[in-house]
């Protein structure tokens, strides 16, 4: 998954950056990616059984796009945007939020309506499902309404557009220390989106430092959480996500997957000829495993079940797939 900071001039990206991924200013580049692993008790758990094998976790890459640009292709690769509101100089969180909307729906609508343009001088029977759905996306876009917030489900042929209004965006309030939190202009319902409030810079720093003063210092501040434990959590809760597991010949690894995907879902998230070909699945929970101490265990208690490619993939579950 790759999440996309954006945000205006002075917002404090760079800061909100490095409190996610830890990496410093000077080893960015002019768009840095970096790669957070998503800490997961459960992966320790099955290494356990497998401690011979590699623990590979899910991960989240983090994207410091810089000022939004939505003409910017570059930006569209993300699945979902962090957007840097600087309330430690004065932004005014839901402004921000509905310029960046505004910016969004143009661009979007931008794209279908020169599309259907093109559409229309070639006027080839296949395109007839094609225009239908861009002119229900126009409509929408047009009443300046986000495509995630209408009834249109975003089909194979409406997923190649990439368009922004289809992604989640999560409002980040950056704040000084001082500032208050709980300020009632931060919070989602307020916004219009998801949001979340980050001391930017404390979080920055406390980055550099080793675990234990860390820890410390978090508690000083009262601070539960760590910036990117607070976002993992938000992200798995708004866009709804799961977790699954596999045991493969060399380790033993998470996977992230929408709640309510099936079997054939799971095993294209793995590899898209494990979804070709997808024959069956075998299924046990992990605390189903661990209880039983084993895999040949597991097996002997009949706790190992074969399924197919409609089973509805839980989170905890650990699957092997069968393809040919």
């Amino acid at each position: 998954m790759k999440i996309g900071i954006i945000g205006n001039p002075g917002s404090g990206k760079s800061s909100i950056f490095k409190s996610l991924t830890g990496i410093k200013e000077e080893h960015r580049e002019s768009m840095s990616i970096g790669v957070v692993e998503i800490s997961d008790e459960r992966v320790e758990q099955l290494h356990s059984l497998y401690p011979e094998k590699k623990k590979v976790y899910s991960r989240i890459d983090i994207l410091d796009e810089g000022i939004f640009d939505a003409g910017n292709e570059k930006i569209r690769t993300a699945d979902a945007y962090l957007l840097i509101i600087g309330a430690f100089f004065g932004e005014e969180p839901h402004t921000v939020w509905e310029n960046i909307k505004s910016d969004m729906i143009v661009a979007d609508q931008d794209i279908v309506e020169r599309r259907l343009k093109r559409l229309e001088k070639e006027h080839k029977k296949e395109n007839e499902k094609e225009k239908s759905l861009l002119m229900e996306v126009l409509d929408v876009l047009e009443k300046e309404n986000r495509l995630i917030d209408s009834e249109i489900i975003e089909s194979e042929i409406l997923k190649g557009y990439n368009f922004l209004t289809f992604k989640k965006v999560f409002a980040v309030i950056n704040i000084k220390e001082g500032q208050e939190e709980n300020n009632q202009i931060y919070k989602s319902e307020n916004i219009g989106i998801p949001s979340l409030v980050f001391k930017g810079k404390l979080e920055a720093d406390l980055q550099y430092l080793d675990e234990s003063e860390r820890k410390e210092y978090m508690e000083l501040y009262g601070m539960k959480e760590s910036a990117i434990a607070r976002l993992v959590n938000t992200l798995y809760s708004e866009i709804g996500l799961i977790t699954f597991f596999t045991v493969g010949k060399d380790e033993v690894r998470a996977w992230r997957l929408k709640d309510g995907s099936n079997a054939s879902q799971a095993a294209g998230g793995i590899h898209s000829d494990m979804e070709r070909g997808f024959i069956k699945a075998e299924v046990i929970s992990i605390d189903e495993l661990l209880k039983a101490g084993g895999e040949k265990e597991a097996k002997e208690m009949g706790l190992i079940r074969l399924v197919g490619k409609d089973y509805c993939v839980k989170d905890g579950d650990i699957l092997k797939i069968r393809f040919a």
